[in-house]
This record gives C-alpha cells, sequence and structure tokens, in this order.
C-alpha cells in the first residue's frame, strides 16, 4: 500500500515539474508517456472525483 502512494505522489511531482517547464509529455516511473495537458484545467480529460462523507 505504501508503494502505491509512493508512486502516484512521484506521478503527480512528474507531472507538475513537467507543466511548469512546458513539457508536453513526461515519462513515468514505470516508463509511459503522459500528456501534462491531461490534467489541465482548459483540457482535462479525467472523469471528475466525488467526495463522499
Amino acid at each position: 500500500m505504501k508503494f502505491d502512494i509512493i508512486m502516484k505522489a512521484d506521478a503527480i511531482g512528474r507531472v507538475a515539474v513537467g507543466r511548469v517547464l512546458g513539457m508536453e509529455k513526461v515519462e513515468l516511473f514505470d516508463g509511459t508517456e503522459f500528456a501534462t495537458t491531461t490534467l489541465s484545467l482548459k483540457h482535462r480529460q479525467v472523469d471528475p472525483e466525488e467526495l463522499i462523507i
């Protein structure tokens, strides 16, 4: 479980750095390429998240 959290944090960090440096894609830990615009506000390509308490 701890390894999953570390991998997610690593991926978020890589995407954030890529956005700051103006990169279009970043390489994640497992070698997958990820478009930095996927998480942008204008070009978001992920499902909305819900918080249920």
